[in-house]
């Protein structure tokens, strides 16, 4: 036998003995497996599923899991999409003497690191994917102790599931950049579709990722680099099935690629919010009052509105919240921003204070006042010690502007009876404003008892909620297990449906015209509040039992969020929400 072919051979069988030895050592090093300090029969079955946020209805609104998409199994995935990533990751995945560790992969590790002074990895896709599974129960990454923990259990893992169940679940785990996990996830990421629909360019873009997702990112190089990288990977797959060579030119060709986000969508928004009521802990399910269709289109509208707004450079945001009147049940809720993550919202603040005056109204009133007969002169002279308010009002509406009936200066919001009104209120009737949140404190002077760097959204949707459905409302509530207590009445009932009566003029003929003509035979009220010279917009009202908010606002600079004023911004916007809205029972009039 020539000389050459005996060394061959004898090289052959050097690597496979130095193989079979190191799977010894592997054997022999098994106290270092992870098993007993990490579930792994619970952080496969968790890979395995999403935890999930279903509506009133039992319907999937959202997932919990933001950064992974829906598990794939192998085979609903394009043949090329896992032989991409082996063929990147692990090339000899499939060989007889790979059982979760590539001695060979080992060797050569081993030789560059020590020999030629180059730094080189030997992890296999069962490593990776105990990593994945176990990391935070495992030494450092980089380190030796670490390194035998990943071997030791992606052995474990190769012999006990066999290799295509761990190739499908790394597929379903590897992370890609851009806070994303597994093949479905990157797909929806970087290119807009899912993992079953990837192409063979799209896939090997993906597998590329693997080694160092952010500066691979495809949306961060030029089209020649993506060939370029999309060419190296199809090499490497034809080395492990000669079909890949019959490949058209069009499927390498790599596709469009989104850039990458800069805040999460609404659904994370919604999640946010859910983790900090402490409705998820552990369960796999979480069961909602949110209704499906009203869901989706608040999320559609706010992400649209924050789109359309944003443009030129502004930093604006929206926040929709929508609740039924009788039950407190949180029918929605959605936030979007331009630049920055949207579940600051859930702790938001919002100061249109012209949305607080029925509020205020409602409270001063003694018994069934029709506002329609009453004049703002009126009310002013019974609250205010001297009608200085009065020629303020002039000055900005018109010499008639105080003789206007209280239903016209709600609808056409050019009164000033908030402060006046404040100061004209009982004790008790402070009290309860300020325990309904939209008071500073029940003392405080009117100049800052109105409390508008201080009303979250829930807490202006409750008291709007009485105006539909009286002064007995239960707070809002997101969920079964929410605390199901009352909000405390700001008015009596004859007050709070004199005041809904005359708010129920301005989705009609006041300054949210427009609304009604949108939402045909739906018993409505709001009020439009407008503030900082336009930086903040806000619609609250009612459309039959479910009361909502949307608010618009820039959230940096100084610059109006849009032309006009809340009647031509939040109101349509708010009323193109509420056509998926539930008809259940009627607001008050």
């Amino acid at each position: 036998m020539p000389l050459a072919a005996t060394l061959r051979r004898s090289g052959r069988l050097a690597r496979r003995l130095a193989g079979v030895a190191l799977l010894g050592v592997v054997a022999a090093l098994w106290p270092y497996r992870v098993g007993h300090s990490c579930d792994v029969a619970g952080a496969i079955a968790e890979a395995r599923t999403s935890r999930v946020v279903h509506d009133a209805d039992g319907r999937i609104v959202t997932t919990l899991d933001l950064d992974r998409g829906r598990y794939r199994e192998l085979a609903d995935l394009p043949p090329w999409v896992p032989d991409a990533f082996v063929a990147v990751e692990d090339r000899r995945f499939r060989a007889w003497y790979h059982a979760g560790v590539d001695p060979l992969a080992v060797l050569g590790a081993v030789r560059d690191n020590l020999v030629a002074g180059r730094r080189r990895g030997a992890s296999t896709l069962a490593m990776q994917l105990s990593r994945a599974l176990c990391g935070r129960a495992m030494p450092a990454e980089r380190s030796v102790r670490g390194k035998l923990a990943e071997s030791t259990l992606g052995v474990w893992l190769t012999q006990s599931l066999g290799r295509d169940q761990v190739l499908e679940l790394y597929l379903n785990t590897v992370y890609l950049g851009r806070n994303r996990r597994g093949v479905d996830a990157g797909a929806l990421a970087y290119f807009g579709i899912p993992a079953t629909a990837l192409r063979v360019a799209d896939a090997a873009e993906l597998a590329h990722l693997v080694a160092a997702p952010r500066p691979r990112d495809p949306a961060r190089a030029n089209a020649a680099t993506r060939q370029a990288t999309v060419r190296r990977v199809v090499t490497r797959m034809r080395r492990l099935d000669a079909r890949w060579a019959r490949l058209d030119a069009a499927s390498l060709r790599p596709g469009t690629v989104r850039a990458a986000p800069r805040q999460p969508g609404p659904d994370a928004a919604l999640v946010a919010m859910l983790d900090r009521r402490e409705l998820i802990g552990d369960r796999r399910v979480v069961r909602t009052t949110l209704h499906a269709p009203l869901q989706r289109a608040a999320a559609r509208e706010v992400t649209a509105l924050v789109q359309r707004l944003g443009r030129g450079g502004r930093d604006v945001a929206a926040l929709f919240v929508a609740r039924r009147a009788a039950d407190g049940a949180v029918l929605a809720w959605a936030a979007a921003a331009a630049q920055r993550d949207p579940a600051l919202f859930t702790a938001a603040r919002i100061r249109p204070a012209s949305t607080l005056k029925p509020l205020l109204l409602a409270a001063a009133l003694r018994g069934g006042t029709d506002l329609a007969s009453v004049d703002v002169y009126s009310m002013l002279e019974g609250h205010c010690p001297e009608l200085a308010a009065t020629s303020y009002l002039q000055s900005l509406s018109g010499w008639e502007a105080p003789f206007r009936t209280l239903a016209d200066a709600l609808a056409r919001s050019d009164n000033v009876l908030g402060p006046c009104l404040l100061d004209g209120l009982r004790r008790g009737e402070r009290e309860a404003l300020a325990e309904a949140g939209l008071l500073v404190r029940a003392d405080a002077p009117h100049v800052s008892g109105l409390g508008t760097d201080a009303i979250a959204p829930l807490a202006l949707l409750d008291a709007y909620a009485q105006f539909a459905g009286g002064g007995d409302v239960r707070a809002a509530r997101f969920g079964e297990d929410d605390d199901d207590r009352r909000v405390t009445a700001i008015a009596d009932d004859d007050a709070l449906a004199s005041v809904a009566s005359a708010l129920a003029r301005v989705p009609h003929t006041g300054t949210a015209r427009g609304v009604g003509d949108a939402l045909p035979g739906v018993r409505l009220f709001g009020k439009t509040g407008t503030a900082e010279g336009g930086r903040e917009m806000l619609y609250v009202g009612g459309a039959n039992d479910v009361v909502a908010l949307l608010w618009v606002g820039a959230l940096s600079g100084t610059r109006a969020v849009a032309p006009g004023d809340a009647g031509s911004v939040a109101a349509p916007a708010w009323a193109r929400v509420m056509r998926a809205a539930p008809r259940t029972t009627s607001a008050r009039r």
